[in-house]
């Protein structure tokens, strides 16, 4: 059922939700040798070096095993509804990087992936296909000094990224360089082109092609990000700041401001000194609303102007 949740479309945090849900929802599946009475079943044959999959006719032999769809999405269902009054405790401690609202999401995904006809993660929008140069960074460090440096500079290129095709949601790029470990699921990446401009998405998708380089799949979350400073402490103390990412109302996908900082900072009542356009601002962080691969997205609340 881990392969069948399409793993390599969820980020690390969901796989382990998917593994922790698991423990609960294969407590009433049994393997049986002979197919069970009904039309929605899986099977894996254990004499071959193949994944599980929905059971097709004709898929028979001494070493298939079977069991029954049905009786997964009905505890599937069962645990969705038990998440809309709480969320185990056991579950919050085993993943505390995954908020409720992912949960939500990540239920939803195992709904339809674990589904009668097998299915798949689909875009919302169709893609416009296209083939242009763009300027990319990649995580939350590098995509503030890009900001900074390159204010104002949307045209700047490199031949290493190339725009193969976009969407209202997303964006497909095609990596040519050969640094690929900065490419993980769920890093923030940044984007620039000449019909792009200043965009922040998350990655969704990494896929090495036989031809050469690495296309990189982006959910588009904002236009538009500012660069922020953030310093631990009270008013007053002199630490140096961390670069994060601010950004408007207007410019997020979400219709909501969006703070995006170092996953490090992301505690609960953290007090931070906030710093932007020469004014700094104390701030509690309230709350995470989102993971990434090492930043969040929290909810603050604004105490005080600092040096009013």
């Amino acid at each position: 059922m881990l392969h069948l949740a399409q793993t390599d479309n969820l980020l690390p945090q969901e796989i382990e939700g998917v593994d922790r849900l698991l423990q609960r929802l294969i407590e009433e599946v049994h393997l049986t040798r002979d197919p069970v009475a009904t039309d929605f079943q899986y099977v894996i044959n254990l004499d071959k070096p193949q994944p599980p999959q929905l059971m097709r006719r004709g898929t028979t032999g001494n070493g298939c095993r079977y069991w029954s769809g049905e009786s997964v999405l009905n505890r599937l269902a069962d645990l969705m509804l038990a998440f809309e009054q709480k969320i185990p405790d056991s579950l919050l401690t085993a993943v505390p990087r995954l908020a409720e609202p992912d949960w939500q999401l990540l239920l939803e995904k195992l709904s339809t992936r674990w589904s009668q006809d097998g299915g798949k993660s689909m875009r919302r929008h169709e893609r416009t296909t296209t083939y242009t140069d763009a300027r990319v960074e990649v995580g939350l460090e590098r995509i503030a000094l890009a900001l900074k440096l390159y204010q104002g500079a949307g045209s700047a290129q490199e031949d290493n990224w190339k725009i193969s095709d976009v969407s209202p949601t997303g964006v497909g790029l095609v990596f040519l360089g050969r640094d690929i470990d900065q490419l993980k699921l769920g890093r923030l990446i940044w984007l620039s082109s000449a019909s792009l401009d200043s965009t922040l998405g998350m990655i969704r998708r990494i896929q090495r092609l036989a031809e050469g380089g690495t296309r990189v799949g982006v959910e588009i979350i904002a236009e538009n990000p500012l660069v922020v400073g953030l310093s631990e402490g009270e008013p007053g103390e002199n630490s140096a700041p961390l670069p994060a990412l601010y950004v408007t109302q207007a410019n997020a996908r979400n219709s909501a401001r969006m703070l995006l900082i170092p996953e490090r900072l992301a505690r609960q009542d953290l007090p931070l000194i906030f710093s932007a356009n020469g004014k700094a601002y104390q701030i509690r962080v309230k709350q995470r609303t989102a993971a990434f691969e090492e930043a969040a997205q929290v909810d603050f609340e604004t105490l005080d102007r600092v040096g009013a």
